[in-house]
């Protein structure tokens, strides 16, 4: 059938829209009726091209409608309202064990842009065009997705707010609740307020962290912040930052969460530990960066890398949702919307930060 989608790989700021080919649902695929997808930072970095390969349809915080079955499909039926997250083999020891974001096949599943078998669910009038982005390529008006990418949702829920839940928001409430397991009592430093970043925020409120310390260098976040549940908020350029996150408790926090790719908030998070610290990072240093070994032997500190919030999207994004319900994470006050057709604008927003979390709203949604 012909979509709508916005293809990268022909240069300028943002993807461009056009028409394309999309073949059928596989075996064990669907397609997916896209209703809204999130804009992830991922997505401006690959557009220009870093690891995948071009031309693409990127996107992968997409939520739709399901449209069609292909052969074998069990748990799905027509009408369905999902959410779309990364993709997973379902076999390796990792996926067995719940933790489908450190799956074996994770890059090549999520960047190749292809299925593994090498082939693509999109056409244009040049050839082949790359699909199956984080399983999804959900700049797009349909999108054909493996069932393990597809988590259902109730259908009471407002379906064009709920894509980013798939990456941003369960990357940084993820790397909170799951992976640091932060608790009633405990302290936290979160570095970065961007939607990652305030995400972690509402989740260290949530489960009742103590002291939950936001930095970053815009006023107008951390004053988000503070309505997130914040208890301190720091800019990030402030003389002897370090110190004064560390006299906030007097020892320093039990956790870090560093949601930036800066060498020196990297080097940060480490020394504002108290002893037995953990410092999670979801973003690698841009540039030289060297952990001062002998602080972490002498203070028993870890240093803790974090892919999407090392949750499993099939238990841990329903329960996500159920607490925006009650009013425990109120993540679409981050969002901003923006019609498929000025998704130029949205990437040039993103860019610019004056969109903490562009949503795209596809076409006459149904």
């Amino acid at each position: 059938m012909k979509i709508i989608a916005a293809l990268s790989g022909k240069g300028g700021p943002a993807p461009e829209l056009v028409e394309l080919e999309q073949e059928e649902p596989r075996a064990g695929e669907m397609r997916i009726r896209l209703v809204a997808t999130g804009i992830c930072h991922t997505d401006l970095h690959e557009h220009p091209g870093r690891h995948s390969p071009q031309p693409i349809v990127l996107g992968h915080e997409g939520a739709g409608v399901v449209d069609m079955l292909g052969e074998g499909v069990r748990g799905f039926a027509l009408g369905d309202h999902v959410i779309l997250s990364g993709n997973s083999c379902g076999t390796c020891q990792s996926c067995l064990a719940g933790r489908p974001t450190y799956c074996d096949l994770a890059m090549p599943l999520c960047f190749g842009a292809k299925r593994l078998d090498g082939s693509t669910a999109l056409s244009g009038a040049d050839g082949p065009v790359h699909s199956h982005f984080f399983g999804q390529s959900s700049f797009a008006s349909h999108a054909i997705v493996p069932q393990r990418t597809a988590v259902k949702m109730p259908k009471d829920l407002p379906l064009e707010k709920l894509g980013p839940l798939g990456c941003g928001v369960v990357t940084g409430a993820g790397g909170v609740i799951e992976a640091l397991k932060v608790g009633f009592g405990d302290t936290i430093a979160i570095l970065g307020t961007g939607g990652v970043g305030l995400s972690a925020v509402m989740a260290a409120k949530l489960v009742g962290a103590k002291r939950i310390v936001a930095v970053d260098l815009s006023p107008e976040r951390l004053e988000l912040a503070s309505t997130f549940g914040a208890t301190d908020c720091l800019l990030g350029n402030e003389h002897d930052l370090a110190a004064k996150i560390r006299g906030i408790t007097g020892r320093g926090v039990d956790f870090t969460f560093n949601t930036t790719n800066a060498p020196a908030i990297h080097t940060l998070a480490l020394e504002v530990l108290a002893m037995n610290g953990t410092a999670g990072f979801v973003s690698a240093p841009l540039g030289p960066f060297s952990p001062q070994m002998f602080g972490m032997l002498a203070g028993g500190k870890q240093l803790r890398g974090i892919l999407g919030g090392d949750a499993n999207p099939q238990t841990f994004l329903p329960q996500l949702a159920e607490y925006w319900r009650q009013g425990r994470l109120p993540f679409d006050r981050m969002l901003s919307f923006y019609p498929f057709a000025e998704i130029e604008r949205a990437f040039a927003d993103a860019h610019a930060g004056r969109a903490i979390k562009p949503v795209l709203l596809m076409e006459n949604p149904k």
